[in-house]
């Protein structure tokens, strides 16, 4: 083999080495939505309560979870597969959101940030879009699935 072409298949290598990674790693929003059917949300309300989201993710529903906490928070422990959206950052990131997408937001509190979160997402336009309820100390009490670290990056 020439050395031209050895230098022609390592530079091809290295740009397919170089596309799996950006692919990997350009959005990791979408990477965290569940694939699955639609879940089985009530359409009226905002609310969603602990058992009912668990009960969907047991399912395997089509969702997201978006924890409005601040990022070092979620970097603490999260509900597991959730993204990091704090509260703030809503109004700056929703165009990272799929809008055909349910989206249940949660906080500490247990709703002073996801509701803001929320009531920011549906101005927008997002039309499926809950709450948790109870908040995640709840999630947490109830030995539900949690990540540590920041799985959003």
């Amino acid at each position: 083999m020439h050395l031209q072409h050895r230098w022609y298949l390592a530079t091809l290598l290295l740009v397919i080495g170089l596309v799996f990674v950006a692919v990997g790693c350009s959005n990791s929003q979408a990477a965290t939505a569940r694939k699955g059917p639609e879940p089985n949300f009530k359409p009226d309300g905002l609310y969603v309560s602990v058992e009912e989201l668990k009960r969907e993710m047991d399912r395997g529903a089509d969702f997201i979870i978006l924890d409005a906490r601040p990022k070092a928070d979620y970097k603490l422990d999260h509900i597991k597969g959730a993204i990091s959206m704090p509260f703030f950052e809503v109004e700056q990131r929703y165009k990272e959101l799929p809008k055909d997408k349910w989206i249940v937001t949660y906080c500490a509190c247990p709703r002073a940030e996801s509701e803001r979160a929320a009531q920011i997402l549906r101005s927008k336009g997002f039309k499926k879009v809950k709450v948790l309820y109870e908040g995640y100390f709840e999630w947490l009490s109830r030995h539900y699935p949690i990540e540590k670290g920041d799985q959003s990056s």
